[in-house]
């Protein structure tokens, strides 16, 4: 008897000659004539395999084992090939080469499919980092769901980096001698002179967990089609959502701006436009999943969509923080160093940055990949075939889909509805139950307010905690006209070094 190895099973061979004499006496021995099962070419009957480690056992002989009722479970190769495999390496995190895009699909075969996916199997999806987007034209994320949930789940919760930058600059007028037709002229220009230029990181204060979101079925949004639809009588086809018209939808991109720079949550409904005076002009908010449909569900509508050129966009938000008056509180304690008075023309300028601000999953399709690229859309503009492309995309039929129906949130700052609370609660009460508890000292220092609901306690950092800290530092940069790339915090110990340094100059006196 000898053992043999087919495609990664282990079978016996046994020898014809004994075989034929276990035969004959396995018919005198019965009288009845017993049937032999002969398993079916290809097809090997092996028992489980002990999850401590593959076991082996001996085959019964023909003549004698009774003719099984039941077909053992087959066991896929894998476990056997794990056993001569050498052990995996740690996976890189930095970017893929596009050379490896090749080998996702093939490395995805051998995944069942419905098996979720595993960091080894998504080592080698392709993508790209084109300034603050992520962008894939992988094949893979396009045709399986969970490939593809995997993906966002994992860059989308990659934390961006966070930051406002300031900077203030006045304009001067000034003169001078040009030679014009052979003469001497002289002519005025304005410049534009930058006093002081810094950033301050706000990183740091991003650690609360994001929260993934879709958005509402009446929120105008990007669901399949080229222009902004609506599902307010829940899920249904592409062709079948009401497209939104043009005003509805610059209204709503409109929104999305004001509303991020007001800290509202991104799934947060936008005032509706009935005449119902209790409806109008009231935002509301609702929990983030707030579609009729899952996150998965979203996805598996872009897999299962047969246009051409497919754009799933996942969204990256930083919300909490009103920037509209913090941006306001900062400029006026710039004014109050007496800049604006020094300077007739001074502006200061006031912006809040994110490195991070979506996820793009396109099809992996040439067509696909000119959109992508800014060289390849200014070549194609260049032989007059890109305006085609765009118009064949935004009006064919089929043509272009595009998906933004979901997102990732990452607060600054959020309110939770304190454990223990109930409705009519005060704050003072509250102070006092916690100042009793050593344990939830902490939760003592935090902002509390008092709601309809019960009391509300602080997670994150607030605007003005956050103001009060920083406030001698921007005074300072302002004053002495700084311009540094990040700008550090100073405190009034640093004021006090100063004095003392200054004072010894005196003291030798």
């Amino acid at each position: 008897m000898s053992s043999m190895m087919l495609d990664g099973f282990v079978t016996e061979a046994v020898d014809s000659d004994k075989k034929d004499e276990t035969q004959k006496a396995a018919n005198a021995s019965v009288l009845e004539p017993v049937p032999i099962l002969m398993p079916e070419p290809h097809i090997m009957e092996i028992p489980p395999v002990n999850s401590e480690g593959p076991t082996t056992e001996t085959m019964p002989a023909v003549s004698v084992a009774p003719p099984p009722t039941s077909i053992p479970a087959l066991v896929s190769y894998e476990p056997v090939v794990s056993e001569v495999q050498e052990e995996a390496k740690p996976v890189a995190k930095s970017r893929k080469s596009k050379d490896s895009g090749s080998s996702s699909s093939s490395s995805s075969k051998s995944k069942k499919n419905n098996d979720p996916p595993t960091e080894k199997d998504m080592q080698n999806v392709d993508f790209d980092v084109d300034g603050n987007e992520v962008i894939s034209h992988d094949p893979l994320l396009s045709r399986d769901v969970p490939s593809l949930s995997y993906f966002l789940h994992e860059h989308g919760s990659l934390k961006p980096n966070y930051w406002v930058s300031i900077q203030g600059t006045h304009t001067e007028r000034r003169t001078r001698v040009v030679v014009r037709d052979g003469k001497r002229v002289q002519e005025n220009y304005t410049v534009t002179i930058v006093d002081f230029d810094f950033n301050i990181d706000l990183s740091q204060l991003l650690e609360l967990d994001p929260i993934f979101y879709t958005v509402a079925d009446s929120v105008p949004a990007y669901r399949g089609g080229m222009r902004m639809s609506a599902e307010e009588n829940g899920p249904t086809n592409i062709e079948r959502r009401r497209f939104v018209s043009g005003d509805e939808q610059d209204a709503q991109e409109a929104w999305l701006d004001d509303s991020e720079r007001r800290g509202v949550p991104p799934w947060t409904i936008p005032p509706s436009k009935s005449h119902n005076q209790e409806e109008k002009n009231v935002e509301r908010t609702t929990k983030p999943l707030a579609s009729s449909r899952s996150f998965e569900d979203w996805l598996v509508d872009y897999c299962r969509s047969k246009r051409v050129i497919k754009d799933f966009k996942l969204s990256k938000v930083i919300y909490g923080w009103n920037q509209n008056a913090l941006t306001q509180s900062i400029e006026e304690l710039i004014r109050s160093t007496g800049y604006y008075v020094s300077h007739s023309h001074a502006s200061v300028h006031i912006k809040f940055h994110s490195s991070s601000t979506c996820v793009h999953v396109r099809s992996p399709n040439f067509v696909s990949k000119i959109f992508s690229s800014w060289v390849l859309m200014t070549l194609f503009s260049l032989i007059l075939v890109f305006p085609f492309l765009w118009l064949w995309r935004r009006y064919w039929p089929g043509a272009g889909g595009k998906w933004s129906v979901a997102g990732v949130g990452f607060p600054v700052k959020r309110w939770e509805l304190l454990k223990g609370t109930f409705p009519g609660d005060t704050v003072e009460a509250v102070k006092a139950r916690l100042a009793s508890m050593p344990v939830k000292q902490k939760e003592e220092e935090k902002r509390l307010k008092a709601e309809p609901d019960g009391v509300w306690i602080l997670q994150g950092t607030h605007e003005g905690d956050w103001f009060r800290a920083w406030e001698l530092s921007i005074r300072l940069a302002a004053r002495d006209r700084q311009r540094v790339k990040w700008l550090s915090r100073q405190t009034l110990d640093h004021e006090r070094i100063d004095a003392n340094i200054l004072a010894g100059e005196l003291d030798r006196l």
